[in-house]
This record gives C-alpha cells, sequence and structure tokens, in this order.
C-alpha cells in the first residue's frame, strides 16, 4: 500500500567534524534524509540545532559506496534521554545512488508499528493537512497550528514552525482537532500524549522546527466514528492510486 510502509535504513559507518574536533560514531542505521538519532554526551544536541557539520559516510552495501556532505544538527526527545541526529543535504546524484541502494538492500527498522503511518500528501485529498494542538503551559491556554506529517489509528506525527513550542517536553498531554479537507466535512477531536519531539533548523527559512510523535488516549464515541472513516476513505484512495 503505497505511502503507508515504515522506512527502510541501511548501516553505514559516519563521522563529523564538529568545533573542529573529529567525532567517529562507527557503524549506525541511516536512510536517504540522515542519521535519526545517536545518543551524544559530550553536550546537549538542543543546543548543537542549527549548525552545521561535514559528515563522511562509508555505506555497508554490497557495492563500494562513501560519500561526503553538508548536514544539519538535530535533536531527538523523549521522557528519557535527548539524542543528537544529522540531516543530510545530498547533492542530487549522491541522493539518487543511495536511494537506489537502500531500496535494494535496505532493512525495515527491528521495531515496527503494529498501525504503519500513512504519509501526508496532497493527492490524498481528503486526508488533513493541518491539526489544531491545544495544550496548557502553566496559567496559560497555547493553541498551535501544526502540519500533517502522517496518522495511524494509534498516533501521528505533526510539524510546526510555532516557537512556542519550545516549551513543549514529552509526556505532554495535548487536545487535538483534525481541520476538515475535501470533501470529508467532520473535524476529529482527540486526546494524545507527545511522545518524542524532534527539532531541526528549516534550511529555507532558518525557522527552527519542531515535530512532535503523539499516541492517542482518548476520544469520544462520536469522534471515534469519524476518525475510522476518515481512515478508510484515506486508505481508500491510496489502493485507488
Amino acid at each position: 500500500m503505497a505511502g503507508s510502509f515504515s522506512p527502510k535504513y541501511l548501516k553505514a559507518k559516519l563521522s563529523f567534524i564538529h568545533n573542529s574536533e573529529n567525532y567517529d560514531l562507527g557503524e549506525q542505521l541511516i536512510n536517504i534524509y540522515g542519521l535519526e538519532r545517536v545518543e551524544w554526551s559530550h553536550s546537549d544536541p538542543r543546543e548543537m540545532v542549527g549548525q552545521i557539520t561535514q559528515v563522511k559516510v562509508t555505506v555497508q552495501s554490497k557495492r563500494t559506496f562513501a560519500f561526503e556532505c553538508v548536514a544539519n544538527f538535530t535533536s531527538e526527545q523523549n521522557e528519557l534521554l535527548v539524542y543528537l541526529g544529522l540531516s543530510f543535504v545530498l547533492p542530487l546524484e549522491v541522493e539518487q545512488i543511495l536511494s537506489k541502494i537502500i531500496d535494494e538492500e535496505g532493512s525495515l527498522p527491528e521495531y515496527i508499528r503494529k498501525f504503519p503511518r500513512i504519509v501526508f500528501t496532497e493527492k490524498n485529498n481528503i486526508m488533513p493537512e493541518y491539526a489544531i494542538l491545544s495544550y496548557s503551559l502553566g496559567d496559560q491556554d497555547v493553541a498551535v497550528v501544526c502540519k500533517v506529517l502522517n496518522m495511524s489509528p494509534s498516533g501521528f506525527r505533526l510539524s510546526s514552525e510555532d516557537s512556542r513550542l519550545m516549551s513543549i517536553l514529552p509526556a505532554t498531554d495535548v487536545d487535538i482537532q483534525f481541520s476538515p479537507r475535501g470533501n470529508f466535512s467532520n473535524p476529529v477531536n482527540l486526546q494524545a500524549v507527545i511522545r518524542g519531539v524532534t527539532q531541526a533548523a528549516v534550511v529555507n527559512s532558518g525557522n527552527l522546527s519542531w515535530k512532535l510523535g503523539l499516541e492517542i488516549k482518548g476520544i469520544s464515541e462520536p469522534d471515534r466514528g469519524y476518525f475510522k472513516e476518515l481512515l478508510r476513505l484515506i486508505v481508500e484512495n491510496i489502493r485507488k492510486a
């Protein structure tokens, strides 16, 4: 089913330069976008977000392939740790070769979700493009408009460049309203908890962005019916594509 599978990863050896020091990360799992996360004890990864580095990558594949590229530091936080990540900026030729190798030799991660996430595409004309995320910050009520990156029966992923998300942490309870799109006219309201926060810099704007991984915790019976029907129609659209 196009658009709903877990992404593939490939083993590679990586090293990068930071503050004139060379750091060897050893063998890690990468995808076409970069390295999602690695434990990092030298500094707070959140303070490195937005900085640029030069990365050396040697792919562990049947064909010999190594490359160097620019990468942006990212951070990923769950309830226990803050990890460092790398977002590759690949030349087109390198991207094409790496994509082909991952497609042919890549493997799924050890942890595979019970319900694979359906990735947002504009072509799927009823899949929500935006959601309103609401939560309490001290005595202040905060509402943030987010883009929908993916969704499933058990959870979803949102993104926003709204700097108020600087304060949001894993384990925060939030209210969500998926905005209707196309011929599906019912907004879907539910309660969720944030499980992960990924912070990165947007190349074109220079803004910081936050990607939030959320788990559904509660939903009323009417909204449950709307949500099931919405997912059914989204999957139906994918099958027709």
